[in-house]
This record gives structure tokens, sequence and C-alpha cells, in this order.
């Protein structure tokens, strides 16, 4: 009977996580939502969805220990050893972690004395900022180099041309965005929530390697991947098998990573999960035989060449579709992108 509620009390948790993710998805397409209210939408949605795993995988873990405890002897069998009652959170705890900019639930977290009002005025001015240079960027750069895409014609020479050109644009996006969400925003909620913990990154930029640039470059998310997907499939599903819990956590984080951008943007181009699950794990392979000033060159060329390809590869799928619209007779039709379609035909 045990076993038949804890299996009923799983299946509604996983199938409540998936019906929460769709309907979000769904919603940015039945609404025709424009690609920042879609990734606004998208990133919230993922952000809570794993706030509530957090919370979940915690507690249910001192349920389960409050409930019986089992103490493993020198034979290896398990035998009750105590019965200790159930620790639950209060609804106060669980609120405040919804809001702070953490993905690891605890009880009770570092606080600070008060709110530096002049701190957080000047996060939020650097939030304002940053948006207006992202529309300077896309109205100046973006639109000119790609509204045309699929009906005007596109000499290899020209193709290059508007690539090379979109290169300092597009790292210019990649910084803001790094510096936008894990500096200003975390750190503006933070102040507001009187948050003490405020690691949302370290120096990724020093990074000699692949590996110390995922980790240094979002510890937030990181801390997560690690707590929740590493330790898991490492300890339970792959039994000590390190390799196997990497590939996993890679995996995850760029079908995610893949999914917000699809839907956002409402069409499938899986350059990012190309990058992030091909050519990533192969930086990660390389940077590691070779020395640390290589390797810090290596990390800083690859994200240079790949961020400067990847918007403008988005951006032409994206304007693609809307001046070349075309049918699709069989499914295999949706993996061929229509900026290939567009020019030949």
């Amino acid at each position: 009977m045990q076993s038949f509620w804890s299996h009923s009390c799983l299946i509604t948790y996983i199938s409540s996580q998936l019906v929460f993710g769709y309907v979000t998805s769904a919603l940015c397409l039945k609404l025709q939502l424009t690609f920042i209210t879609s990734s606004i939408l998208l990133l919230e949605s993922t952000r809570l969805l794993m706030k509530m795993h957090s919370f979940v995988r915690t507690n249910a873990a001192r349920v389960l220990v409050g409930k019986l405890k089992l103490d493993t002897d020198s034979g290896g069998i398990q035998r009750p050893k105590s019965s200790i009652a159930l620790r639950l959170p209060a609804f106060s705890s669980y609120l405040y972690f919804l809001f702070a900019p953490t993905l690891i639930y605890r009880d009770s977290y570092p606080r600070t004395s008060h709110i530096r009002w002049r701190f957080a005025l000047a996060r939020f001015l650097e939030i304002a900022a940053i948006a207006f240079l992202y529309s300077y960027l896309f109205e100046r750069h973006i639109k000119v180099q790609f509204e045309d895409f699929g009906r005007e014609e596109l000499p290899m020479r020209s193709l290059i041309i508007k690539l090379h050109g979109m290169f300092f644009p597009n790292n210019i996006i990649f910084l803001c965005g790094f510096y936008l969400i894990l500096h200003s925003w975390l750190n503006f909620t933070s102040e507001l929530l009187r948050f003490g913990d405020r690691m949302f990154y370290k120096d990724w930029w020093t990074s000699a390697n692949y590996n110390a640039y995922y980790r240094d470059w979002n510890v937030v998310v990181h801390d997560w991947l690690y707590e929740y997907i590493y330790k898991d499939t490492y300890y339970y599903i792959f039994k000590g098998s390190k390799l196997s819990a990497t590939i996993v956590v890679f995996y995850t984080s760029a079908l995610v990573h893949e999914h917000i951008i699809s839907f956002a943007l409402r069409l499938f181009f899986p350059v990012l999960f190309c990058f992030f699950g091909g050519l990533g794990i192969i930086m990660i392979i390389i940077t590691r035989k070779v020395s640390k000033r290589i390797g810090n060159f290596l990390v800083w060329a690859t994200l240079i060449i790949g961020n400067g390809l990847l918007f403008s590869l988005y951006s032409m799928e994206y304007y693609a579709r809307l001046n070349c619209p075309r049918t699709y007779d069989k499914w295999t039709d949706y993996l061929v992108p229509t900026a290939w379609t567009c020019y030949n035909k």
C-alpha cells in the first residue's frame, strides 16, 4: 500500500510539472506573443519549475526520513532504528524561496540588516539602460542586416559580410545579457529581499577550460544542476558513473535552452543544441589538454565566434520564415531550415 501511494505521488508530481511546462509553451504559440514576452514567460516558468523541484526534492527526503529512519549495519542490512517527528517548512519559508534569487531550497538564508535603496536603484537603472541598448542593437544591426533575408539576392560574399559584421553586436548582446540577468537583476532582487548570498557568478572570463567556464558562468543554475540532476543520476541511476551523470546534466541544460528559444521564436532550429551538445563537449575535451593561457584563448575565441554565429543564424531563420513561407507536406520538412529552402529552390 505504501508503495502504491509513493508511486501515485511521484506520477502526480511529474504530471503537474509537465502540464505546467506545456501550458506556458502553448500560450506562446496560441497568443502569438512577441519574442521578449515569450522569453520572459518561458524563463519565469522554467525558474518556477526548478524551484518547485528543489522544494519537493528537499522536503520529500525529510518526509521519508521522518517516517522511519533506517540505519545500515556492517553487513549491509537495513533495520529500523528510530522514529522521529516530521519537520516540514513553514509556508513563509516557501513563499520567500519563490522570490529569492536562488534555486536551492533552504528553510532560511543569510539576510542583510537593511535595504540599500541607492544600490537597488543603481541596479534598476542598469536594467533599464541595457533594455534600451538591446532595442538599439535590434533596430540598427539585427533588423537592418536580416530584415530582407529570404526575399533578397544573397551571394556567398554578401552572406559572409553580413555574418562578419554581426560579430561585434552579437557579442555585446551576449555580455550585456550576462550583466543584465546575473548581476543587475539578481542583485536588485537580492537587495529588496535582503538576501545575503550574492555569489551569482565567478570570474568565468579567466577560465582556462570549458569545465571551469560552465561552473563559473552561472553559479545559480550550476548549483541546481549539480544538486538535483548530477548527484541524483550519479548516486541512484548510473551508480557512480561521473561521465554518464555529466552527460545527462549537459544535455538537460541544452534541451531547456533550446526549448526556450524555439518557443520564443516559434520555430524549430536547434543550432544552440548542436553548439551546446556537440561543439561544447568537444571543447571541454580539447581545453583540458592545453596550457591555461592557450585554454583561456580558446574559450574566448570560441565564445566570440560561437555567439557571433548563433544570434545571426537564428535571426536568418526567423526572417526567412516571415519572408519565404512554405508548406510542410511531411514531418521531415520541419527538420529542414527555411533559410536553406529559400535559396535552394
